[in-house]
């Protein structure tokens, strides 16, 4: 299914609007059957609509978009997680060139400041 197809009329079955930007195509693909579904039933019957038995299929795409969007946060999270430790590895690596391994250079430098009584 290509993504101009998925479409859905929101309130006013004779406008079309987009379903989705493209940087949500994983969500797409994984909650199509649903997409398809409200689909269908809002090219059924306008009686159908009225009486909220779209409501079914809309709830079901909203627990998957939900679901999807959820599961994609939770891998985000890892991997700003895991760049974060990578750059404070890297401070850490600058620090320690600058400074010498433990800070022990930075340890005289205040030690000395505060016998001389000058502010770190």
């Amino acid at each position: 299914m290509k993504e101009k197809d998925l479409t859905v009329s929101i309130r006013f079955p004779f406008l079309k609007f987009p379903l989705f930007w493209s940087a949500h195509t994983n969500s797409i693909i994984e909650c199509e059957h649903f997409i398809e579904a409200l689909n269908e039933c809002h090219k059924a019957e306008y009686i159908k609509k009225v009486f909220g038995l779209c409501n079914v299929p809309k709830d079901n795409l909203s627990k998957c978009l939900h679901e999807t969007r959820v599961a994609q946060s939770v891998v985000d999270l890892q991997a700003r997680k895991k760049k974060r430790e990578n750059i404070e590895k890297k401070w850490k690596q600058m620090r320690e060139e600058e400074y010498g391994k433990d800070m022990k250079l930075k340890k005289v430098i205040e030690e000395e400041m505060k016998r001389r009584g000058e502010k770190a």
